[in-house]
């Protein structure tokens, strides 16, 4: 979706804490495709017109240290 890939691009998450996440994103994604998680981090459905496309935030202690997104078209 454009706003992930504004999200990733402007870096705007990183040193964000969890809760403020939770706060602006609401509930992490709990579905079938929950494996692509990064180990202890988070994870958002933002599939546009791709198959599907996560926003996968990877946290270091409470804070996102790195967004990415995982895409296949």
């Amino acid at each position: 979706s454009r706003l992930a890939d504004l999200i990733v691009v402007g870096r705007a998450l990183e040193g964000s804490t969890r809760s403020g996440v939770l706060k602006l994103l609401g509930a992490e994604y709990d579905g079938p495709f929950a494996y692509h998680q990064p180990q202890g981090g988070m994870i958002y459905d933002v599939t546009d017109d791709e198959d599907w496309c996560f926003l996968c935030l990877e946290l270091s202690g409470d804070r996102v240290s790195r967004a990415y997104l995982d895409v296949n078209h």
